[in-house]
Formats: C-alpha cells, structure tokens, sequence
C-alpha cells in the first residue's frame, strides 16, 4: 500500500495492492478481485495497485454481511462497524424467521397428531350442535303439552317438564358422543 503523497498541494488517493484490500475487507483475495472486477474497477497497469478506498467501500457494498461474520464470530477485531450493523440486522431478521418457522412446524404437528382442529370444523361442529339444542328443547312444549293439560297437580307439572327436559340433554350428551368419535351414530 503507498501512503497519499502531496503533489502540487493536492492529495493523490491511496493505492494497494489486492491482498491489502482483501484483509482490510476481510474476504479472500480470489473473492475480492471477482468483486472488484464484477463492479468494473480495473487495477492500475503501471502497478497493478487499486484506489484502496475506492476499493474497500466497493466490497464493502457488495460482500454478503455473513461472509463476514464469522471473523467477528472468530474474534477479528479489526471487522468493519458497517459490517457489524448489517450482521447484527441480518441475525435478527434470521431469528425471527426461524421462531415463525418454528411455530408453523408446531402447528402442523398438532394438526397431524390430532391436537389441533381447524376452525372450519369446530364451527360446523357448534352449528349442528346448537341446532340439536334447539329442536330437543322446541320439543319440550309439544312434547309435554298433553301431559299437562291431563295434570292439575304442579308438582307432577314441573315433573313431566323436568322429565322432558332431561331427556333432551341426554340426547345432546349422545351427540357430544358422536362428535368426539365415542359412538357411531345418534
């Protein structure tokens, strides 16, 4: 690498060679040249020397974040805050699509194994469940309406109603029966 000299009071830029490029930006010097050529930086053909900041920020624009990690991962000290930040974003970003990934598995593994219903059956499931309700208890009046209008006693009133009654949620007890796969058919 040449340090910046002064001619005429202005500032040539900084040269290097590829190897020094490829350690400040913490690639190899095979990645390093193909990135450089990729961006059409050309090297000098009087020295074969790059622009070093040119260079080291084209790289830098280009190189994947976790290349680099695994120098900072390593304990280089010398990794670019640039690339720290990137890293520390693209870590992120990978955590919290492997915890969504993760739960996704979870539910579908409850799904298999029976654990978990989807919602379209438990909600088919409650609608023929409330209409079950609703016609064993319609039936009740009907039902019972003979056999009150013959009883002039109320305690045998309320034990007819209390009859039906309980005979209309014996049936839903069946059907909760059939629905959990306990029998065939109600």
């Amino acid at each position: 690498m040449t340090d910046q000299d002064e001619r005429d009071g202005a500032r040539t830029p900084r040269r290097a060679n590829i190897t020094a490029i490829s350690e400040a930006t913490h690639t190899s010097r095979q990645r390093a040249s193909a990135l450089l050529r990729a961006a059409g930086k050309r090297r000098s053909k009087k020295d074969g020397t790059y622009v070093f900041d040119e260079a080291v920020a084209t790289i830098l624009a280009l190189i994947d974040p976790a290349r680099s990690a695994g120098h900072q991962a390593g304990g280089d000290a010398s990794a670019f805050d640039g690339v720290a930040g990137n890293v520390s974003a693209l870590s992120s970003a990978k955590a919290a699509y492997e915890a969504a990934r993760t739960r996704k598995m979870e539910l579908s593994v409850a799904e298999i194994e029976r654990r978990l219903i989807p919602r379209d059956d438990v909600l088919a499931a409650a609608k023929d469940i409330a209409a079950h309700v609703r016609a064993g208890l319609a039936g009740v009046g009907a039902k019972t309406a003979n056999d009150l209008a013959a009883s002039s006693d109320a305690s045998e009133a309320q034990r007819i109603v209390d009859a039906a009654i309980s005979e209309a949620l014996l049936k839903l007890c069946e059907l909760g029966a059939y629905l959990m796969g306990e029998i065939a058919s109600t």
